[in-house]
Formats: C-alpha cells, sequence, structure tokens
C-alpha cells in the first residue's frame, strides 16, 4: 500500500483522509501508520520533511522521494537537471509544472525504444 503525505503551502501537512495537521500530528500519523501497516510513503520531496522525522527518532522503512525519482530519471536521459529546475521552480510558484497532456507526452518512451 502507497501513502502519499505532503506539506500545505500554510506550512500543514496533508494525510489520506486529513489535511491541516500540525507538525506533531503529522508525526504522530507517520508512527502509528508506519507501526501498524509500514506502508510505502510517497514524499514530493523529503528534503524538507524528513530531517523532522530523523529528529523526532522516527524513521520510515519505505519511501520515494518524487523530486529524486524525477532527477534519476532525467539525468538517465542525459537531461540531468534540465526539466527538474523548472519543475521545481514551478512549485515552488505555486504552479503545476506539467499539464496532462505533458505528463503523458513525457511518460512516453523515446522514438525506437519499446
Amino acid at each position: 500500500m502507497h501513502t502519499i503525505v505532503g506539506q500545505e503551502n500554510d506550512g500543514s501537512y496533508s494525510v489520506p483522509g486529513r489535511r491541516g495537521l500540525t507538525e506533531a500530528e503529522f508525526i504522530a500519523y507517520l508512527a502509528e501508520a508506519e507501526r501498524e501497516r509500514r506502508p510505502r510513503w510517497v514524499f514530493a520531496s523529503v528534503e524538507r520533511s524528513y530531517p523532522m522525522l530523523v529528529h523526532a527518532g522516527l524513521r520510515l522503512s519505505r519511501c520515494h522521494d518524487l523530486a529524486l525519482a524525477e532527477g534519476l530519471l532525467l539525468a538517465h536521459e542525459g537531461r540531468g537537471g534540465e526539466l527538474l529546475r523548472l519543475a521545481a521552480t514551478a512549485r515552488v510558484g505555486e504552479q503545476q509544472p506539467f499539464g496532462p497532456r505533458e505528463v503523458v507526452a513525457a511518460a512516453q518512451p523515446p522514438p525506437g525504444v519499446h
């Protein structure tokens, strides 16, 4: 099971079915879910959240960092950092980096690769 978590623009946190959690509530939710279900956590980026969790003594057993995965995939295509910077800039500006068509197009393999 994957559990997507995130941080809202106001600094609060969101988890499935709940928004506006404080830092303490967020840590408590993650700790309980980790003990009971051990999900695969999905973070847009762990750069800001994970140090807080480590400081609280919480280690997640399985975690995906989408920003890191994006960078690895772009680097594999020889475009390391190119679109990652664009996407990161869009996220900071509270914009969607890509529309649905661009996401679908980006997910397609290059010509000649099956």
